[in-house]
């Protein structure tokens, strides 16, 4: 049972490695970041002011500023009054705006303190010495769970909600603007995905569970592996972030790259059973590959370069792979945690055991 127990020990600490969030992992693996939606928020217009720059995190109405220039830049709250100041100092923000406390829920669904007031004086509070703010902006999205009215009457074609949404700003006294649009898109039927990763499940236990499950393995987990790189590679080249962060959002891929090189040895070598290699590539696929992903089946939008059907049809690879890829490796591992001990005879038995009759 030693040997058991190790395999045991062992698939916890791959499902451990799996699932844990690591930081930073950006959009993929444990974030905030809304990746999937029937929404999409994009910037179009920005004033053109040395130092200034404006872009979207994910899709869902978040807003980053970056303000590098000489002198101030405040933007205004949803009332005209200061709500953001950013200097040489950094950004400070004020807690007289009700802005502050709005941006604080996705549907503003907050109850303001008495201290809000978009006439008062400005209070300002730092919040960051760094050049750069995020915000949760209700004026670009949809600020209600039902659909738009537009969305309502026909909704099997793309709509745009607003056509130009507008967040003002005042750099040193000058007006200036962010601007952009919010696009509806319609929902795709989940039913042919679903399909799809029964159909890649099925196929990889037969490959799995025949004669030559050995290469099987190891082509199965580089088919997995390639759809997992194929999705980050397409949301890594959407956002811009450090060299640093956008390695890092492939980190289960290398992981899962590891345990496929790892299946090849042992299919080289014609291993006997099952190893632990299968235990890492399968729940990595699964969990990361296809159950982080699984919104892609019933969203308009996903945050990737790529079209939203590639990245369904990764999920399905992955999950579809990853979850023959875990039944193989369970099928060999339990029963050798259920199978009881053949009891032995020890040395004092024999001698006192009674000998047996002629």
């Amino acid at each position: 049972m030693r040997r058991a127990t190790l395999l045991v020990l062992g698939g916890v600490a791959a499902c451990v490695a799996t699932v844990v969030p690591s930081e930073p992992i950006l959009a993929h693996g444990g974030t905030d970041v809304d990746v999937t939606s029937d929404y999409r928020t994009r910037i179009t217009d920005v004033t053109n002011v040395d130092g200034l720059q404006a872009r979207t995190i994910g899709l869902d109405g978040i807003i980053e500023v970056t303000w590098t220039g000489s002198g101030s830049l405040v933007v205004s709250g949803y009332q005209g009054e200061p709500y953001l100041r950013f200097d040489d100092t950094g950004v400070a923000r004020n807690a007289r705006s009700p802005a502050t406390y709005l941006n604080e829920d996705r549907y503003a669904n907050v109850d303001l303190p008495a201290s809000a007031d978009a006439d008062a004086e400005p209070d300002w509070e730092p919040v960051t010495s760094a050049a750069s703010y995020q915000w949760h902006d209700h004026r670009t999205h949809w600020m209600s769970s039902s659909p738009p009215p537009q969305v309502s009457r026909a909704d099997d074609r793309a709509h745009v909600i607003y056509e130009r949404w507008e967040i003002q700003l005042v750099v040193d006294g000058e007006a200036a603007v962010i601007a952009g649009d919010l696009v509806w898109a319609p929902p795709p039927s989940p039913a042919p995905w679903i399909a799809l990763t029964v159909v890649v499940a099925l196929a990889a236990g037969l490959a799995l569970w025949s004669r030559w499950w050995r290469p099987a393995a190891a082509l199965l987990a580089a088919l997995g592996t390639a759809a997992l790189v194929v999705d980050t590679l397409g949301y890594v080249t959407l956002i811009d972030d450090t060299v640093a962060n956008q390695l890092w959002a492939f980190n289960f891929a290398v992981l899962a790259l590891a345990a496929t090189l790892r299946l090849a040895v042992h299919a080289s070598r014609r291993t006997a059973e099952p190893t632990l290699a299968m235990m890492l590539a399968g729940p990595v696929l699964v969990v990361i590959g296809g159950l982080d992903r699984i919104d892609v089946f019933t969203s308009g939008f996903y945050l990737s370069s790529f079209p939203a059907a590639l990245g369904r049809l990764t999920t399905a690879i992955s999950l579809g792979i990853g979850a023959g890829l875990s039944a193989r490796f369970l099928a060999f591992l339990v029963p050798l945690l259920v199978r009881s001990p053949t009891p032995q005879s020890t040395s004092a038995e024999l001698v006192t055991r009674p000998a047996d009759p002629m």
